[in-house]
């Protein structure tokens, strides 16, 4: 799984951020866990802000990229999973039914695939 390593060529926090620096792709045929941002706040009550959740998440994972070993794990979890990015799921903003309907088919097309799914976000 050499291909689902960090970028190390690049700074962490240069370019696009993804979660831990791993591969932002919407191809998951080789992934074991698909990482989804659903940046939504319609929920919030009292200021707008959740919808910065997924940058936020992805931002502070920068700070874990040199870490892959910590303890009291005694492995890499890259080593034994295959983890991609998938991006931020898009929606109108203010329209939770197009919000609901576009998370419940994502995920569902990645979980009827075998995948499994870690979600981020507001």
């Amino acid at each position: 799984m050499s291909d689902n390593k960090p970028i190390d060529s690049y700074s962490m926090f240069a370019n696009v951020q993804s979660y831990l620096g791993l591969p932002l792709s919407r191809d998951i045929d080789t992934a074991d866990l698909v990482v989804l941002g659903i940046p939504y706040d319609l929920a919030t009550t009292g200021r707008a802000g959740t919808r910065h959740g997924p940058q936020g998440v992805r931002l502070a994972s920068g700070n874990l990229r040199w870490e892959e070993k910590r303890w009291p794990w005694t492995f890499n979890a890259m080593d034994r999973l295959n983890v991609v990015d998938y991006g931020d799921l898009e929606f109108a903003p203010g329209e939770s039914q197009s919000m609901i309907d576009t998370v419940v088919n994502t995920v569902g097309g990645i979980h009827a695939k075998g995948k499994k799914t870690l979600s981020i976000g507001g």
